[in-house]
């Protein structure tokens, strides 16, 4: 089986491909935008993997890879990331992840409808959610509240007219919020993980964290990228599935795991109003049991486990900066 991998050396990207490889598929190509700073998150990997560089928006750059890969599957993972507060300007984030996204299905089409594709959404779709409504379901209304959310809400919409119009294989897959090793830096554990091997090195005086009572729903990316693939073997062209853990863990729950593995006992945390979203709901939890009863999938990884695998990671990227 051919597969391809768009954004191969993003977080998800570069655990997806190691996933792959492990399990034994070894005909796997995968897209980096040209001048990608993210390439050595596939190094340990690369020379079993076939790269192309190229951004999304080329669609005439796009096609002749498409043309020479003739995936049988496709695992759409590019993305323009959101950050906090947004208030930029969003025009790069709609063009990336919506034309891009377009040219994409539009190159694939040309090529024959037989190939899967599982498109990476994202929990925030659903916008806000009230705690009564959690955990949330596939069907549940979707209300995007920022340019990121909008983006995907975006691709999903476009994916299912293209399942509906043209017999398109195509899966969507929720993804609620990551974490684990390899998470760069910008994401709230990662963010609250670097801040405390930095202060237990004595490269900093504190933690400064957002919201701290906010409870979200948090995955481990390994667990995430195995759902990734049971959907494309398992799943039903058109459909959702929420990917997620169905437990909430506060903010403050993230920090005090952290501070217990790194034996962290004094340290000072402050709160930083800028790093809270606005109109952020208390509480976002999933509902992962259509998942569970059609591909048998399940998260195995706890909180506790994939956090301390994310700070062996970092502790392992800052050895020598005491």
């Amino acid at each position: 089986m051919r597969i391809l991998i768009t954004g191969i050396a993003g977080f998800m990207g570069s655990h997806l491909a190691g996933y792959l490889i492990k399990n034994g598929h070894n005909h796997i190509s995968g897209i980096i935008r040209s001048g990608s700073d993210r390439i050595s998150s596939i190094d340990f990997i690369e020379s079993k993997l076939d790269i192309h560089e190229c951004d999304l928006l080329d669609a005439a750059t796009l096609e002749p890879i498409i043309s020479k890969v003739k995936p049988d599957l496709v695992f759409h993972l590019a993305s323009e990331l959101p950050r906090a507060n947004f208030t930029g300007n969003p025009v790069n984030m709609y063009l990336s992840n919506i034309i891009g996204t377009l040219n994409l299905l539009e190159s694939i089409r040309t090529h024959g409808t037989e190939t899967k594709i599982i498109m990476a959404g994202s929990s925030r779709e659903y916008g806000a959610i009230l705690p009564g409504e959690c955990p949330v379901k596939e069907d549940h209304p979707l209300n995007p509240a920022d340019p990121y959310a909008l983006s995907k809400a975006a691709q999903f919409f476009m994916g299912s007219e293209y399942v509906k119009h043209f017999g398109m294989k195509i899966f969507f897959a929720r993804v609620f919020y990551l974490t684990g090793p390899g998470q760069p830096a910008g994401f709230v554990c990662s963010s609250i993980a670097r801040q405390a091997v930095l202060v237990k090195k004595g490269l900093a005086p504190n933690i400064v964290i957002g919201n701290r009572e906010v409870r979200r729903d948090f995955v481990d990316v390994r667990d995430v990228v195995e759902a990734l693939f049971l959907i494309s073997e398992r799943g039903r062209p058109g459909e959702v599935y929420n990917v997620c853990s169905v437990k909430g863990h506060r903010i403050e729950d993230v920090l005090n795991i952290i501070k217990n593995l790194l034996q962290l006992d004094d340290v000072t945390v402050y709160n930083e109003p800028a790093l809270t979203r606005k109109n952020e709901s208390p509480v976002i939890t999933g509902d992962n049991s259509k998942i569970s009863s059609e591909t048998g999938w399940s998260p195995l990884i706890t909180l506790e486990k994939s956090l301390e695998d994310l700070l062996r990671d970092i502790e392992r990227q800052t050895a020598g900066k005491d």
